[in-house]
């Protein structure tokens, strides 16, 4: 501001010495000065007022801007917030396999699901990424020039990167499917097969779920750790240790072994209620009889 007025009160000195000299008419060199002294102050008070519309400008914007992130801060935390309970809850009720080992020697968990409760006969199959259980929704924006690229850019990396968690349980309703493949190499289809089995066996009890394994006589001794499962053991057969393991190589030799509640249930239907209870496994497709010829790809069927 001092610049301008400076221009103004020697413009106006000027003038007024120059009205009050008594002298003739004022010089060249005066006029020139004097017009100079208006111009400096016109060009000086535009200048000042450019430079405060874009001061005020550039605070209005970091007001803005500054406001707003501090916003998606306060939502930031409170996804994270959610994701972390999510994540909790997941593992809660779908524990990872190797966590199983630890669960079944606490003992309070083992067998709580029941067919009332919201989780039975849901089991884990692995991880993958999901959305998260709190819908972020972006705002109405208006149009990408008229956006604050630096506001703009923060709500995209927001929604970017928890919109969507990664590697927490998946898990599947084994009353939705009537037969569930595991496909691929054997070791790792039969490692699959195995983790769901005592994901299912460690919440389930025998008198809710039924574990049976037909399956070539090579692959026997990769099932003979059934054996301590009590899912596997007949309540129709015995030997000499004991209720006989459901595990065999002949379907006939199975269907024996089955509870008897399983004799009429069909093969396959899902339009049929699912029965209880529920699940029989086969460790590999190609040698059982109950897989149709679609359905018989290297892996395991259940």
């Amino acid at each position: 501001m001092a610049i301008p007025m400076l221009g103004s009160v020697g413009a106006i000195v000027m003038v007024a010495t120059m009205s009050t000299s008594g002298s003739g008419a004022p010089s060249t060199t005066r006029l020139l000065l004097t017009g100079g002294m208006f111009l400096f102050a016109a060009l000086g008070f535009v200048a000042v007022q450019i430079d405060r519309q874009r001061r005020t400008r550039h605070q209005q914007v970091n007001g803005s801007r500054t406001e707003y992130l501090h916003y998606l801060s306060g939502v930031r935390e409170v996804t994270r917030d959610a994701a972390a309970q999510q994540r909790a809850a997941l593992t809660w009720h779908h524990p990872a396999p190797r966590a199983l080992p630890a669960l079944a020697e606490e003992r309070s968990r083992v067998w709580e699901l029941t067919p009332g409760d919201e989780h039975f006969l849901q089991v884990r199959y692995g991880v993958c990424a999901q959305p998260l259980s709190l819908e972020l929704v972006p705002p109405e924006t208006k149009p990408v020039e008229q956006l604050d690229p630096t506001a703009a850019s923060a709500l995209h990396r927001l929604l970017a990167v928890h919109s969507s968690q990664a590697d927490l349980p998946a898990r599947v309703d084994l009353r939705d499917f009537d037969r569930i493949e595991i496909t691929g190499e054997h070791d790792a289809g039969r490692s699959a097969a195995r983790a769901l089995i005592c994901s299912a066996a460690s919440f389930h009890s025998p008198e809710h779920l039924v574990v049976a394994v037909l399956t070539h006589e090579r692959h026997l001794p990769a099932w003979d750790w059934l054996k301590w499962l009590p899912h596997a053991l007949s309540d129709r057969q015995s030997d000499a240790v004991g209720p006989r393991r459901m595990v065999t190589t002949s379907l006939d030799a199975l269907g024996r072994l089955l509870p008897d509640e399983l004799g009429e249930r069909p093969r396959f239907g899902a339009e049929e209620g699912v029965a209880l209870p529920t699940c029989c496994w086969c460790s590999t497709a190609s040698h059982c009889p109950w897989a149709t010829t679609s359905s018989r790809r290297t892996g395991c069927t259940g």
